[in-house]
């Protein structure tokens, strides 16, 4: 099979929420570069956002990350969001999905953005960096409008 790979663009920005707004804006640029309609970016934009205000929230309160880094790729006819980090490592994808009859009848809020990025994306991976002085990276797949 054929394997294609392009690289969209690549942005890097401190660990803090103030950012959030440049990161957005770079991903709707870039997912509307490859087609995808209103609601489609919408949802990257979701997943994408959840994750780097986690770790800007727990780089402000461990003092961990000091940057984010966001890449987007096309690899084989799929929109791949990659986000590094320089924090400790911390896998999201081990955090178990709610039952979300039990989440609203508890009357819970928040704690659903792992489950929202796990809902909108195709496919999440965790990598974490192999030393501590490294970093770690989830990668984000969506497969490319038709």
């Amino acid at each position: 099979m054929d394997s294609k790979f392009h690289i969209l663009g690549s942005i890097t920005v401190a660990a803090q929420t103030q950012e959030l707004n440049v990161i957005r804006e770079f991903i709707a640029r870039c997912a509307a570069d490859c087609k995808f309609d209103e609601q489609q970016i919408n949802f990257i934009e979701l997943a994408v956002d959840e994750i780097c205000a986690n770790i800007a929230r727990h780089a402000k309160e461990r003092q961990s990350a000091k940057e984010i880094i966001v890449s987007v790729s096309i690899e084989d006819s799929q929109f791949v969001v990659t986000i590094e980090d320089n924090a400790m490592p911390f896998n999201p994808l081990n955090v178990p999905s709610p039952n979300m009859v039990d989440y609203f009848r508890a009357y819970k809020s928040g704690g659903l953005g792992i489950h929202i990025v796990r809902t909108v994306m195709d496919n999440v991976i965790y990598t974490p960096s192999p030393t501590h002085l490294g970093y770690n990276a989830l990668t984000l797949r969506k497969q490319l409008p038709v």
